[in-house]
């Protein structure tokens, strides 16, 4: 799991939309809602997540529902 305090912002809105079943989302989709929350709560000093935090995201929470 990710060590950051920036993480549980985005596993909070990964939740949010995995829960929302009405919609499809795609990755881009996902990165780019990550990156919005984060520019909301944290300002210019969070705005943005990489496409490959973005899927260390996924396979954290992805061990964390397996396990």
């Amino acid at each position: 799991m990710a060590g950051n305090k920036h993480a549980l912002t985005r596993y909070r809105v990964l939740d949010a939309c995995f829960s929302n079943r009405m919609k499809k989302y795609y990755a881009e989709d996902l990165i780019k809602k990550c990156s919005e929350a984060l520019f909301e709560r944290y300002g210019s000093y969070g705005a943005g997540i990489s496409r490959r935090t973005f899927f260390d995201d996924l396979n954290d929470l992805d061990s964390l529902y397996t396990s």
